[in-house]
């Protein structure tokens, strides 16, 4: 008897090529969204213990994700990875996602976020300091801009090559599905990740190298980087994806539209810029306000 079950490793594969590349009906998925689709569909198939696919036992699968405590943001990503699985399959399944309460995420203030700034060029600046310590600044303030001033996803960072920063103002990366963009930044964004490039130890093709040089930064490094430059700060409710939003929220502030900021943070779907509306709307020449402007970094010379 043929069974329906992904403990076959060259259905794993086949899946998982399958969310990567897209389809018509299917559009491509980053590295995070894979590993996620791909546990979904091994828990499942082990819960069909062997019987055949159909929408009832979806259903009871996601009865029992709900019997087991699980909330409904998790529930609805099983319910996306279930779907992409049964068109996978050639099947399709109709469910309808949970409801959720409405989401506002965390983002830092102008006050927060040069706090942020500044407690990193403070060492930057420091004549006490050692190479060493002066040097781990830069790098601190490279990936800040990279996350805070670019609105990079965590993935889109740390996979910047030195020629993805281009002099005249813009950061090449690549987006989830593997599409090729290229986001606008200010100066100061671009003169911090330089200093850093000048002053790292590394003669890799990646901007923030990982354990060898031909090797980017590994995702957790970049969060731990970042989340001790919080805490130092006093904020340590900030993480990564803080300072994505935070670009978000500055941008319609100062009078971003929805599809520029849309175009900035790299979302397919406008729905997703659409948290940011409760913010002042205007027209756009101020696409990439001048953000940084009183940063003391613009105002003195690096060491």
């Amino acid at each position: 008897m043929v069974t329906e079950t992904l403990t076959n490793t060259n259905e794993l594969t086949a899946f998982d090529d399958y969310l990567r590349f897209g389809t018509d009906d299917e559009a491509p998925k980053g590295d995070t969204s894979r590993h996620a689709y791909l546990w979904t569909a091994e828990l499942f198939t082990r819960f069909l213990n062997g019987r055949e696919l159909t929408p009832e036992l979806a259903r009871e699968f996601i009865k029992e994700l709900e019997d087991k405590g699980n909330g409904p943001p998790s529930i609805n990503r099983h319910i996306w990875a279930l779907k992409s699985y049964f068109r996978f399959k050639g099947k399709e399944l109709k469910i309808r996602g949970l409801k959720t309460n409405r989401y506002y995420p965390r983002y830092l203030s102008v006050k927060e976020w040069e706090k942020l700034l500044q407690t990193v060029t403070d060492t930057i600046y420091d004549p006490e300091v050692s190479t060493y310590a002066h040097n781990r600044a830069k790098l601190e303030l490279a990936l800040l801009y990279a996350y805070g001033g670019a609105g990079l996803r965590l993935s889109e960072a740390i996979n910047m090559e030195l020629d993805d920063v281009i002099d005249e103002g813009f950061l090449r990366v690549i987006r989830k599905g593997g599409r090729e963009d290229f986001v606008p930044v200010e100066d100061e964004v671009l003169r911090g990740i330089k200093d850093y490039i000048e002053a790292r130890d590394t003669n890799g093709r990646y901007v923030f190298a990982g354990k060898g040089d031909d090797k980017p930064m590994a995702p957790r490094t970049a969060q731990s980087i970042i989340k001790e430059v919080c805490r130092r700060a006093g904020l340590d409710d900030v993480h990564v994806h803080s300072l994505r939003h935070t670009v978000g929220y500055q941008l319609r502030k100062l009078g971003a539209s929805e599809r520029d900021i849309q175009d900035v943070l790299g979302h397919q779907n406008i729905q997703t810029t659409q948290i940011y509306t409760h913010l002042r709307d205007e027209d756009l020449r101020r696409k990439l306000p001048k953000r940084f402007a009183h940063a003391r970094q613009g105002r003195l010379e690096w060491k």
